[in-house]
């Protein structure tokens, strides 16, 4: 699903709303050193939009994290995941740092329904 974004985003290049809903479809994408570097470069476009250093925090949590297979209801919540790469989870916690030093955090999510209404040719009200 990423592709046709991008294309979106390629031909629209200074569009902010294209390039967050690209970025957005490349969560899921197993090519995670491809991600990186697209995330990467949206902080480089947008560098005061915290949006991108959360979502790349996310993947690095999920990457530097394993959920236990033993916590039972009550256990502490420090045994509810395993740390499985340090250094993930250090830069994970930087790229939180870095969000959240930023002075303001925008998907576009509401300007990205609104331009997909307009293509269908609906009314905003």
């Amino acid at each position: 699903e990423s592709g046709p974004q991008r294309a979106i985003w390629e031909r629209f290049p200074e569009n902010k709303v294209y390039l967050a809903n690209y970025i957005i479809t490349l969560i899921g994408d197993p090519r995670k050193d491809y991600v990186f570097s697209e995330i990467r470069k949206a902080i480089g476009i947008e560098p005061e939009n915290a949006a991108y250093d959360y979502i790349l925090c996310g993947l690095l949590l999920r990457e530097a994290l394993e959920p236990s297979k033993t916590w039972k209801k009550g256990d502490p919540p420090e045994k509810f995941y395993t740390i499985r790469d340090r250094r993930k989870l250090d830069q994970a916690m930087s790229e939180l740092k870095k969000g959240m030093r930023k002075p303001y955090y925008r998907l576009y999510t509401q300007e990205m329904a609104q331009e997909r209404m307009k293509i269908l040719d609906f009314k905003t009200d």
